[in-house]
């Protein structure tokens, strides 16, 4: 089964709740024997759009973003020059670009011919909203963004090596609603921190590890901080994968060396 579309998707994610488990996929999927999953699935399918929405993290094609997140637009974008935001709160506008999500211009990080970086909305609710981008007032490309509460994309790890005991910054987006919340294109604050409404799941080589902070990075729009304590017993080695669930999407994996 298959879902796409901002009308199907309308009570989305509620509608097709009961037929879980929900795969998120991009609008085109190529089908045969060896790709078909081995029980039945139900697929959210992004789609089909000239312009490709994905989490700036992760860039995973399908995958949903979150509400406050960095999220990332691929596709043509006529006109649009070269530039990046050199100061927050984040402009809604660089040179001639903007974006639209819901028919509201959204902050800017980055735009190029080929590539935008925004913020979502934090305010923005789940399901599927409409993403335009306009150079000169004109709109050049147009497609939709399907959100969720939650939606974890990791960036980087604080260190490539950290020892047993110690903690682990993860930088990553996608957390969703803050408390207290902070408002969209602006750098979040030291004091007060803002912290996630929902605490995620951290594994470190497929085991569940204690978090013991998760809010954006101070000085940052939209960066998600999870500092993560490295269990005293946990197995030494070059390479051991780090993963976070949050929302009930996994995020793409990143790796740290564990001494």
């Amino acid at each position: 089964t298959a879902l796409g579309g901002p009308a199907q998707l309308a009570a989305f994610p509620d509608a097709v709740r009961p037929l879980e488990p929900l795969v998120y996929k991009p609008s085109r999927v190529t089908v045969n024997r060896t790709t078909l999953p081995a029980s039945p699935e139900v697929w959210v399918m992004e789609a089909a759009a000239d312009v490709a929405a994905v989490n700036a993290a992760s860039s995973a094609p399908g995958v949903p973003v979150a509400p406050g997140s960095l999220a990332s637009l691929y596709g043509a974008f006529a006109g649009a020059g070269t530039e990046s935001a050199s100061a927050f709160p984040l402009p809604r506008a660089l040179g001639e670009t903007e974006v639209l999500v819901g028919g509201k211009a959204v902050p800017l990080m980055m735009a190029s011919p080929s590539q935008i970086n925004f913020q979502l909305p934090a305010a923005q609710q789940a399901g599927q909203a409409v993403v335009e981008v306009r150079v000169k007032g004109e709109r050049v490309a147009r497609g939709s963004v399907t959100v969720l509460e939650g939606a974890p994309g990791l960036f980087a790890v604080g260190r490539k090596r950290v020892r047993r005991g110690e903690a682990l910054e993860i930088y990553a987006t996608g957390a969703g609603r803050m408390t207290p919340p902070v408002e969209d294109g602006a750098a979040a604050p030291a004091q007060p921190l803002s912290f996630t409404v929902a605490a995620p799941a951290v594994y470190l080589d497929g085991r569940l590890i204690p978090v013991t902070f998760s809010g954006l990075a101070p000085g940052m729009a939209g960066l998600w901080q999870v500092n993560a304590a490295i269990p005293a017993d946990a197995s030494p080695g070059p390479d051991v994968s780090i993963v976070i669930i949050h929302g009930g999407i996994v995020s793409n994996q990143l790796s740290v060396a564990v001494e």
